[in-house]
């Protein structure tokens, strides 16, 4: 090839004393690499990462014990074990409904694979893997494929029979230095090396690539500067689904042209954007640091870029001026989206926990993982250099431009006005936590005899079940809590409910098929909890889930079933109830009406009011 290529420097002896000289496997069979002298190599573990509850997401470290399900679909770590129910959460397919009176819809039914904990299987995380061997054609020595910077997929494919074919010869780094490739017969294949150059060009790569090497002739010459590639890998037009707790408790914004924006759109479109940035070192391209970016252009928050993430393997060479040069990339791409006409930039000054990466798969062991202080001030350096340039205007934190106004009116009833939605925030993660765990808590200590919901009515504090609450003040309560009360107070102390105040368990009761006919388990609990945190957005929401729950009773349920029965029977009385509460509202008969089921049912609304605030959803 005519490369000048490095050869490996020996490994530490910390590396020595875990695989010696004498070692001898099957994979080695007693050889050893004629570059790093070692028998074998192992790699690094591979990445297995926790599915538990709450997004945790934590890679399962070296040694560590782990629980995961017989088909691999599931993985839990030590700390997400515990917190397990007797079921494991899935995500539910479509499944055909029935309605009161036996009628089934046209919905397609859709069978739902049950795990259970008890059926996890408890593993450690102590597999070993070695690296692969190859020889040289030539001096037919055996070597480590990453010793010798061997790429399996340039010397060998697999044919229609799944056996491998050699398209060209291997040829070593110490004979590709001492003899002249032009004597040796190496196959057609052996000239379509990996490159950087190769990958396709476009003018975002093409802008950044020329400010890095523009900025790095600052610090080396011309032609050392010159080994730097930058190449758009991926450019994906996709999508994202705005959470329900976001379109609960947050309004949008005014539009761009000045309307008002009626309702969150189901999904967010963007484009997504990948860059890698390559130094040529030793005549092999390296891939040094890479970045992720989102772009919007939304109706209500305008064009912005979002920095989605930024990883970096520490081989740059001479390392005193990486930090300039990736600092660079980042500010190209800003220089550049500018022109896009984009007005606003975002990026979360958050770094990875050691042991967990971002990007790439593994980094070299010396490299340093920042601190929270040491991030903080690299960003600060990027946005003072970019002010100086001219390319940033202006700096905010999330809770200067979007939070600090809203505190003002934190007594009020004005929904928050919602930031910018960015596939992956961390803000729209830490919400949907927040929510979550306020749900379990609410569940938790509903479970107390006696205990009920606090609230405030003209500065004083009730409880839910309180008979002193003044009459008058009552109605000026919002209608998702007096929904809850409804169902706190009448419904839920009914004898017939005896099998509708929790979830049910049916890993306790033995109802193995119970996840294959139900496709959407709910009760009343759960309903009287999402009343209390705001999470309907209308009252046909509510009543939807109330229907729903007394019909998967009904259609799991034989007919001369005891549950069967109350479902029906509790049914009609909470109907009964529910329009008492509608007449309070103003409403003649909620039956009659087509308006009561939009009635607005955030935590914001008041039914002082209610018809006034009749949601238009």
């Amino acid at each position: 090839s005519g490369s000048t290529i490095a050869v490996l420097p020996k490994p530490s002896n910390k590396y020595n004393q875990k695989m010696p000289q004498n070692h001898s496997c099957s994979t080695c069979k007693g050889r050893s690499c004629s570059l790093c002298t070692l028998s074998c190599r192992l790699l690094e573990s591979s990445l297995i990462v926790c599915s538990g509850l709450n997004g945790c997401g934590q890679r399962v470290r070296k040694n560590a014990s782990y629980y995961i399900s017989a088909d691999a679909s599931r993985i839990y770590c030590q700390k997400c074990y515990p917190n397990l129910g007797a079921i494991l959460p899935f995500t539910r397919g479509s499944d055909e409904e029935e309605v009161m009176n036996g009628s089934s819809t046209m919905k397609k039914r859709t069978k739902v694979k049950v795990l259970y904990k008890r059926d996890l299987l408890k593993r450690s995380n102590t597999e070993e893997i070695v690296e692969k061997w190859v020889e040289c054609s030539v001096c037919v020595q055996p070597m480590h494929e990453i010793c010798a910077l061997y790429n399996r997929n340039l010397y060998k494919k697999k044919d229609q029979r799944g056996s491998e074919v050699e398209l060209c010869k291997f040829i070593c780094p110490s004979c590709t230095c001492s003899i002249s490739p032009k004597t040796i017969d190496v196959g057609e294949g052996h000239a379509n090396r990996y490159v950087a150059h190769s990958l396709p060009k476009c003018s975002l790569g093409n802008f950044v690539e020329g400010k890095i090497r523009s900025r790095m002739m600052d610090f080396m010459s011309k032609a050392d500067a010159e080994q730097f590639t930058v190449r758009v890998t991926s450019n994906l037009d996709t999508k994202f689904s705005v959470p329900d707790e976001v379109k609960r408790h947050f309004i949008l914004p005014s539009r761009v042209d000045g309307s008002i924006s009626a309702q969150f759109p189901k999904i967010v479109p963007y484009t997504s954007k990948t860059m890698l940035l390559f130094q040529t070192i030793d005549g092999v391209d390296v891939c040094l640091f890479c970045m992720f970016v989102q772009e919007f252009d939304s109706l209500t928050h305008g064009k912005r870029v979002y920095i989605a993430y930024l990883d970096s393997a520490d081989h740059f060479r001479p390392r005193h001026v990486r930090t300039h040069c990736y600092q660079e990339m980042l500010i190209s791409y800003l220089a550049y989206a500018k022109t896009k006409g984009f007005t606003h930039a975002h990026i979360w000054s958050c770094p990875p926990i050691r042991g967990n990466s971002f990007v790439f798969w593994c980094h070299p062991a010396q490299q340093r993982t920042p601190t929270k202080d040491m991030l903080i001030k690299w960003y600060h350096n990027i946005i003072n250099r970019a002010i100086k340039l001219g390319i940033v205007e202006d700096v905010k934190s999330l809770y200067e431009e979007c939070f600090e106004d809203a505190m003002e009116n934190i007594d009020g009833d004005i929904l928050t006005t919602c930031p910018p939605l960015f596939d992956g925030d961390h803000w729209i993660d830490e919400a949907v936590r927040l929510n979550q765990a306020a749900i379990a808590r609410l569940l938790k200590a509903s479970k107390a005899n006696g205990s009920g919901e606090k609230f405030l009515v003209d500065g004083r504090t009730y409880v839910q079940s309180d008979a002193n609450i003044p009459s008058d003040s009552i109605l000026r309560l919002p209608p998702t809590i007096q929904c809850a009360d409804l169902l706190h107070d009448i419904i839920m102390p009914h004898p017939l409910a005896f099998a509708f105040r929790r979830p049910v368990n049916a890993a306790a009761l033995n109802l193995k098929d119970y996840h294959n006919i139900i496709a959407k388990p709910i009760d009343l609990g759960t309903i009287h909890a999402y009343c209390t945190m705001g999470h309907y957005s209308v009252l046909d929401e509510m009543l939807e889930d109330v229907d729903l729950c007394f019909r998967n009773a009904v259609r799991y349920n034989p007919p001369n079933n005891v549950v069967h029965q109350a479902a029906v029977k509790l049914r009609d009385f909470f109907c009964s109830e529910m329009g008492k509460l509608m007449q309070q509202w103003g409403f003649a008969s909620g039956h009659e009406s087509d308006d009561y089921g939009r009635v607005y049912m955030r935590l914001d609304s008041f039914s002082s009011c209610l018809k006034e605030r009749i949601s238009t959803k």
